[in-house]
């Protein structure tokens, strides 16, 4: 461990030095603009809780180590709570205005917030593929190491902001700050003492220098997000807008309309007829769900309605479905002709968020919420309704990482797009009412994805369909089964909520009580001026 040690003050060093910490701490920026980086920040600190309950979290822990690492994640996923709580003091100027589809575009899609966005997939990566609590170690305390040089600036700017202003910054100020002390809220003695092997201190030492390596990354675009944002907010207002508008336009040239019917006339491996009749077994169970009767025949709502009274709630699965295609399903240097084709269909995949942001837009999503870009950061990050679309896709992507063989990954793929399928079926022809009586386009839920592909779109998902020509051995048939299984157990889950949400009508008629509301002034009055006040504790832990 002593090495790994190393490692530690090494990456240390260089995040200290990164000039991002001398704009931050200089005395040319104005005190109410240091934080103005925030925005570009969300992905990773609004995912911190998630990313502690279910990918650092041991479920059975089984000795000291795992015990400890999981006494850390519980104090950590409060964490994203308090940035919430800071978010409406932060003046972010135009960006704290932006209505909610917007908001959704610019945390999954802007070229802003690519790197943390990658920052965050590197993270859950390694956490799914070093469960061995001594390699975790190493990848957790790096992390709290980049915190702790991080907020020791934030700190005293929180301080003096809040003695100028009056508002608290718990998220960047000292209460936070002294929780990022750069090591576990654990006792370490029991990782200080460890013994490591050859390979797990070779995976040890690449864990935290990966840490180091992303999070200086990370620095280079907050320190020119900052000066841009300082220096010519009007034009990089400008620039948002337009790349916002840009991504939104209608694609010029257009695709033809793939035929799904047409995927299952390939030759399949007898290795893997058993799957394909369990996924076809699947996929009609779903058909039969209660959500697709209640999409076809209910009159007590209009056509309109009947989406705006659910599509918000698949916000985060359908936006962030770009990110899962592009930073966890494709191969960064594919060496055979299934992980090319693989690819080139994750790409196809990748173009079909795109088409939820134009119908959010055509079906006024934005007027009917009505929320502001705080309440957009809580009910996608914290929200009960979005926990099961989130730990869904937290399962989904812990797979993808784990088991990287294209045939794996193919019916990964293949699953995840049959289990939409019957909810497409049945929304079509919603959709097309809509378009019809409202003169709008609803690509999306018309199920016109394919669109969005090149001319001869659809042709990559049948080279891919070669994989089932490719004869599986047992482990990996145990693997896929699991996979087909989990994927339609949650979406049947997904659909009975999504039921639950369009009967109530919630959306329609009380949207603002969706988003978890904020701790209120009284029980932040309760704070006493020590920072570990108990009460106080046990408020943040419980809204969490």
């Amino acid at each position: 461990m002593k090495r790994v040690v190393q490692q530690f003050r090494l990456g240390r060093l260089q995040v200290e030095a990164h000039p991002f910490f001398e704009w931050i701490d200089s005395e040319r920026v104005p005190l109410e603009k240091r934080f103005i980086f925030s925005p570009v920040m969300i992905d990773f600190i609004m995912g911190f809780a998630d990313m502690n309950k279910w990918f650092f979290h041991y479920p059975t822990p089984q000795n000291a180590l795992e015990r400890a690492i999981n006494s850390h994640t519980e104090e950590d996923g409060t964490h994203s709570r308090l940035f919430y709580d800071n978010w409406y003091t932060l003046e972010l100027d135009d960006v704290e205005r932006w209505p909610a589809g917007q908001m959704l575009w610019w945390m999954f899609h802007s070229r802003e917030t690519t790197t943390v966005r990658r920052f965050g997939m590197t993270i859950l990566d390694l956490a799914v593929n070093n469960p061995d609590p001594k390699v975790r170690f190493a990848l957790m305390e790096a992390i709290e190491i980049c915190g702790d040089v991080f907020f020791s600036h934030t700190a005293p700017i929180a301080e003096a902001i809040t003695r100028s202003t009056g508002a608290r910054h718990e998220y960047y100020g000292w209460y936070h700050r002294h929780r990022e002390t750069g090591h576990l809220h654990a006792d370490e003695s029991v990782f200080a003492e460890a013994e490591l092997s050859f390979t797990q201190l070779r995976c040890a030492i690449r864990a935290a220098a990966s840490v180091f390596d992303n999070f200086l990354r990370l620095l280079d675009d907050l320190l020119a997000y900052s000066q841009r944002a300082v220096t010519s907010p009007r034009q990089l207002a400008a620039d948002l807008r337009s790349d916002y508008d840009a991504a939104l336009a209608k694609p010029p040239a257009p695709g033809q309309l793939a035929l799904h019917s047409a995927t299952w006339d390939v030759p399949v491996a007898s290795g893997q007829v058993e799957l394909s009749q369990l996924l076809r077994r699947r996929v009609e169970r779903l058909q039969r769900h209660p959500l697709m009767q209640w999409l076809r025949e209910d009159t007590t709502r209009s056509a309109r309605e009947k989406l705006q009274a659910f599509v918000a709630a698949w916000g985060i699965d359908i936006v962030s479905y770009k990110d899962f295609n592009e930073l966890v399903l494709r191969y960064p240097e594919p060496g055979s002709n299934d992980e090319r084709a693989l690819n080139a269909w994750v790409d196809e995949l990748a173009s079909h968020a795109v088409l939820y942001l134009q119908d959010w837009v055509a079906l006024d999503l934005d007027g009917v919420l009505g929320w502001n870009s705080g309440e957009v950061l809580a009910f996608y990050f914290l929200g009960a309704q979005t926990e099961p679309h989130r730990h869904h896709m937290s399962q989904v992507k812990a797979y993808a990482f784990r088991y990287k063989q294209p045939l794996v990954r193919y019916w990964l793929m293949k699953a995840q797009e049959a289990a939409g399928e019957p909810l497409f079926e049945a929304t079509r022809a919603v959709a097309e009412a809509v378009e019809v009586s409202d003169g709008v386009v609803l690509d999306y839920w018309a199920g016109r994805h394919s669109l969005r592909h090149a001319p001869g779109g659809g042709a990559h998902e049948l080279r891919a369909l070669q994989c089932l020509a490719l004869e599986p051995s047992e482990a990996e048939r145990t693997i896929i089964r699991e996979i087909i299984e989990l994927v339609f157990d949650n979406m049947e889950v997904l659909y009975s909520e999504t039921l639950r949400d369009a009967v109530s009508g919630t959306f329609l008629r009380t949207p603002g009580s969706l988003p978890p509301p904020r701790l209120s002034e009284i029980v932040l009055r309760a704070r006493a001026e020590d920072h570990s006040q108990p009460l106080y504790d046990q408020v943040r832990r419980s809204a969490s």
